[in-house]
């Protein structure tokens, strides 16, 4: 599989050059926040088990512990939504400090320290603190840590996984039963591709916990398997540009804010008893409470349909656990 990435990187690199001369889509940018206590840009030892409530966030390749959560530029403002309905004094998030380094040849090493850390940050709390409930949220190659976790675990400690985000993952599985694509202008959409560096479904067990999230033509998570001089064209000029619009997607419909939300839900609910179920289209699964409309948003139609399942973004990601296909990397 090392080659197969070493290949993709290769021609990443080439797109690289190109999105440098390509302007970064417009956005409102974020105003930056105090960070209450609870937000940890490291993590403490031994985590404390009195704070059942416990996120990992992973920021993108290149990218430091910056943004209000310490988690970078795209992924702190979902995280940043999900804290805010969350309860405080009982939560604790915390930016995993691995290296994410830039895209090249240090990206394998990188990957493999954050996968490391992470796996021995979430064994020792399963370990020490059984009754916490975990959360995962990771952008670009944080996402590719967090998905690379989810698959090297045991199915029992998955079981103390409760709500994972995964922001354009270079692994994602494509048109999975749990991803959830949108259009640049936030209209329905449907991922044609899967990630730039392998093409990986998700255990089937923890399926129903994920919403793997990607914008259209974003060259990280949509990518073609053929990855020629016009696709390395396309998504320098295109692709890329898109990668870094996530903090602000999409149009005028706040998916930080229907995401972030929806990942608190996840992580609150009280557990199932067996697998989750999908019921008729639109139906929500059981055990998830009514979500309350989100300023600014609108509900969106969504690609599931053609598979007999939800027609919309909210009533996917409530009648989400089908299963799906297990694929490879």
């Amino acid at each position: 599989m090392n080659n197969r990435i070493k290949s993709a990187l290769a021609s990443l690199g080439a797109a690289l050059t190109l999105a440098a001369l390509v302007p970064a889509l417009p956005g409102t940018a974020l105003a930056a926040k105090p960070r209450p206590a609870g937000i940890l840009a490291d993590d403490p030892v031994p985590l404390p088990c009195d704070k059942p409530y416990v996120t990992w966030g992973l920021r993108g390749s290149g990218q430091p512990q910056d943004g209000s959560m310490h988690m970078g530029s795209q992924a702190s403002p979902y995280a940043e939504v999900a804290w805010e309905n969350l309860p405080q004094d009982r939560s604790l998030m915390i930016s995993l400090p691995y290296p994410a380094s830039a895209v090249g040849p240090d990206y394998l090493r990188s990957l493999g320290v954050g996968i490391d850390m992470l796996t021995e940050d979430v064994r020792a709390l399963v370990r020490d603190c059984p009754d916490s409930r975990i959360g995962l949220i990771g952008y670009s190659q944080g996402a590719h840590v967090v998905s690379s976790v989810l698959v090297g675990l045991t199915r029992q400690e998955r079981e103390h996984i409760h709500a994972v985000l995964l922001l354009a993952d270079p692994a994602a599985g494509g048109d999975t039963f749990y991803d959830q694509s949108v259009g640049i202008s936030g209209g329905a959409a449907v991922r044609s591709g899967a990630g730039v560096l392998a093409r990986r479904a998700l255990p089937p067990d923890v399926q129903s916990k994920v919403v793997d999230f990607c914008i259209q033509r974003d060259t990280i998570c949509d990518s073609p398997e053929d990855k020629g001089l016009a696709w390395a064209i396309e998504a320098g000029v295109f692709g890329l540009p898109i990668h870094s619009s996530y903090a602000n997607c999409c149009g005028g419909i706040l998916f930080r804010e229907i995401l972030g939300l929806d990942f608190a839900e996840r992580l609150l609910a009280p557990q199932q008893a067996g697998p989750a179920q999908c019921g008729p289209p639109g139906a929500r699964r059981a055990g998830t409470r009514p979500r309350p409309p989100v300023s600014g948003t609108t509900v969106i139609a969504r690609g599931a349909d053609r598979r007999g399942g939800p027609t919309s973004l909210l009533d996917a990601l409530a009648g989400r656990g089908c299963g799906g296909p297990t694929g490879t990397a």
